[in-house]
């Protein structure tokens, strides 16, 4: 079966992770898949560049860039339906397509379009409510969020959503407990108003100035990593703070695996990729509580500490009880990394996937065909104003790798 996923653009970490995961392992399951975006990455981040050229490089024709930005609006639309019919895939799950929803309504005439919650936001639900009438499913990657969109839905939609929790591969050999004093990573996004990352450098100044000792590293990069590293400066030079930045997939699971506690402060989350990556590989977790997404984790587990959000002596305090007991918590690393395989295995979040999949294509065959997409006819005058938007674009993008690289001309 061919199987579609479409972004927004390609980002490190989240939702783009969790589908280039599920691509790799449907294809390993013997199906076919492509990934559509609407544009490839932020202009003016370097990393997510980076990070899709390699992904692009791995699976080639199989990602597919729309730069629908490079294309007259009325134009886009009917891009979109056009590509998407074109490499024949048969169900698609989009996620963040909100400013395309008209077009994916007009797409769902001719292949199911099943969409994938990104978070637990009301962006996300407000998306949720305008296509829930054309969407042939909702997948909710939590507890939480199945519960709220069917709240949102009508009676008769209410069957069509469903809960499929993320999953993630699982590391094939069990992971040694650490040694010496504590270790705590906070792998995620650093900004504030999801992540709360500011916190992160109070929590640890009170933790040490407490008597705690232990080890911080801090993966990832944002808006508010420059005021991380002034704050965590002291620190960082006495070798109880490390930044590593992005790394990729592979770096950060060897990083993993040397850690006791899997740290996240955020207001919210959807299901967090990052946590579970590190209960696969033993790590406690000690999360915000939110409602979606952390709690549903430990419940699972039946390992794990919620703090409330913002409560950033709670989590200290917390670190300095781990910090006390450490041997204790090492202990349970067996027991928190075999559940987590069992709970949060790929393989079984894949075969749901494709098995939603099957379930709609067979309802769309067995309706009456629709009649062939027709392309849209672009005016003469549309016709110039695309080549100023390609050039445009093609532009922009230019000068955003040449920031990053440097003319070298």
């Amino acid at each position: 079966m061919h199987i579609g996923f479409y972004l927004n653009e390609w980002h490190r970490g989240g939702i783009a992770i969790l589908v280039s995961r599920l691509c790799c392992e449907l294809n390993r399951q013997g199906h076919q898949t492509t990934l559509f975006l609407e544009r490839p990455y932020p202009k003016r981040s370097e990393g997510d560049c980076l990070s899709y050229n390699r992904y692009k490089k791995t699976v080639g024709s199989a990602c597919v860039s729309l730069d629908l930005a490079a294309y007259p609006p009325r134009w886009r639309q009917s891009h979109l339906i056009e590509t998407v019919l074109k490499h024949k895939v048969e169900c698609i799950f989009p996620s963040l397509y909100r400013p395309q929803a008209s077009g994916f309504e007009k797409l769902s005439h001719h292949i199911p379009v099943a969409a994938i919650a990104h978070n637990d936001h009301s962006y996300f639900y407000d998306e949720y409510v305008r296509a829930q009438f054309f969407l042939a499913a909702q997948v909710a990657p939590s507890h939480q969020i199945y519960e709220r969109c069917r709240r949102f839905a009508p009676p008769e939609l209410k069957s069509k959503i469903r809960h499929i929790i993320s999953g993630i591969t699982i590391p094939p050999k069990t992971s040694p407990p650490p040694t010496g004093p504590l270790k705590v990573i906070y792998c995620s996004r650093l900004e504030q108003t999801q992540k709360r990352s500011l916190e992160l450098p109070v929590i640890w100044k009170s933790f040490l100035s407490q008597g705690g000792i232990g080890t911080l590293s801090i993966i990832g990069c944002g808006e508010t990593g420059q005021a991380m590293r002034t704050a965590l400066a002291d620190e960082q030079a006495a070798g109880s703070v490390r930044f590593f930045g992005h790394l990729e997939e592979d770096e950060v699971a060897r990083e993993l695996q040397t850690g006791d506690i899997i740290l996240n402060l955020a207001n919210f989350e959807g299901f967090p990729q990052s946590v579970i990556e590190g209960t696969a590989r033993g790590m406690w977790p000690l999360l915000s509580d939110t409602e979606s997404g952390h709690r549903e984790i430990i419940e699972l587990l039946g390992h794990g500490t919620l703090c409330p959000i913002g409560d950033k002596e709670a989590f200290a305090r917390t670190l300095l009880d781990f910090a006390a007991r450490i041997e204790e918590l090492r202990q349970k690393r067996a027991l928190i990394q075999a559940k987590a395989k069992e709970c949060f295995n790929m393989q079984t979040c894949a075969q749901a996937y494709s098995d939603l999949a099957r379930e709609l294509s067979a309802t769309y065959t067995a309706r009456p065909q629709p009649a062939p997409f027709a392309s849209y006819l672009p005016t003469l005058k549309e016709r110039g104003y695309r080549l100023i938007l390609l050039a445009r674009y093609r532009r922009a993008y230019a000068l955003s790798w040449k920031r990053r690289h440097g003319n070298k001309e």
